[in-house]
C-alpha cells in the first residue's frame, strides 16, 4: 500500500508540473519561435511581444530583430602595399518576418558565422583599390563599396543592412616615421628652393646696381672730357 501511495503521489507531482509548465517573456524588439522536441519541432510563426506560457519540456527561442552595431579593428593592405589599420562599424539586424529561416539555416549566432567573416574581407578588398594616404579622405566612398559588396554577399541570408562606416584610421608606427621623415625631407628641400631663390634675387640686385654704378661713372668721364 506504501508503495502504490508513493506511486500516487508521484503522479500528482508529475501532472502539476506539467500543468504548470513555465513561460517566456518576448519583449518589443524580438521575436520568439516555439521549439517541440517530442512532436513538430521549431515552429515556423514568429511570436510577437508578450508573456507565453510552455510545458517544462518545450522550449521558446527568442531572436532580438533590433538594428544592432558591431564594430571591428581590420588590418588591411593599400594599392601602394603599407598597413592600414580600419575600424569598421556596421548597423544590421534579422529581418523579423524570416526568423523562422535564419533559425533554421544559421542559428542565433548569426553574425560570427555569417556578417563577420564578408564584413572583414570586404573592407580589406576595398581598402586595397586605394593608395594608404587617402584612405582617410575616401572612407565615406569606400563604406559606401563595402555596403553594396555586402549586401550581394548577404542576400537571401535574412538578415538586412542599415549603414557601414569607415573611422579612427591609423597607420602603424614605422609608416608614420617614414611620412614625418618625407615631410622634413620636403620641407628641408622647399627651403633650400626658397633659400636659392633669395639668393638669385639678391645678385640680381647687386648686378643691377653695380651695372648702374658702372653707367654713372661713364657718363660722368664722358661730361668731364
Amino acid at each position: 500500500m506504501k508503495s502504490l501511495h508513493w506511486i500516487l503521489e508521484c503522479l500528482v507531482l508529475v501532472g502539476v508540473l506539467m500543468s504548470v509548465g513555465c513561460g517566456v517573456s518576448v519583449k518589443p524588439g524580438e521575436r520568439g519561435l516555439r521549439w517541440y522536441p517530442l512532436s513538430e519541432g521549431l515552429t515556423n510563426e514568429p511570436l510577437q511581444n508578450g508573456f507565453y506560457w510552455r510545458a517544462f519540456w518545450n522550449d521558446i527561442y527568442v531572436y532580438s530583430v533590433q538594428w544592432g552595431s558591431f564594430t571591428e579593428e581590420v588590418d588591411a593592405l593599400s594599392s601602394d602595399d603599407l598597413q592600414v589599420n580600419v575600424k569598421s562599424a556596421i548597423i544590421i539586424r534579422p529581418i523579423p518576418e524570416e526568423i523562422y529561416f535564419l533559425a533554421q539555416e544559421v542559428g542565433p549566432d548569426w553574425y560570427s558565422k555569417v556578417v563577420r567573416p564578408e564584413f572583414l574581407a570586404a573592407v580589406r578588398s576595398m581598402v586595397s583599390g586605394y593608395a594608404m594616404v587617402s584612405v582617410p579622405e575616401k572612407s565615406t566612398e569606400i563604406a559606401h563599396k563595402v555596403h553594396g559588396v555586402l549586401e550581394e554577399k548577404l542576400k537571401g541570408r535574412h538578415l538586412e543592412i542599415q549603414s557601414i562606416a569607415l573611422a579612427d584610421i591609423d597607420w602603424p608606427k614605422v609608416v608614420l616615421e617614414a611620412i614625418e621623415r618625407k615631410q622634413a625631407k620636403e620641407q628641408e628641400k622647399e627651403q633650400k628652393e626658397f633659400e636659392l631663390i633669395i639668393a638669385i634675387r639678391d645678385a640680381e640686385i647687386a648686378r643691377r646696381r653695380a651695372k648702374g654704378e658702372g653707367d654713372s661713372l661713364m657718363i660722368r668721364a664722358e661730361g668731364e672730357a
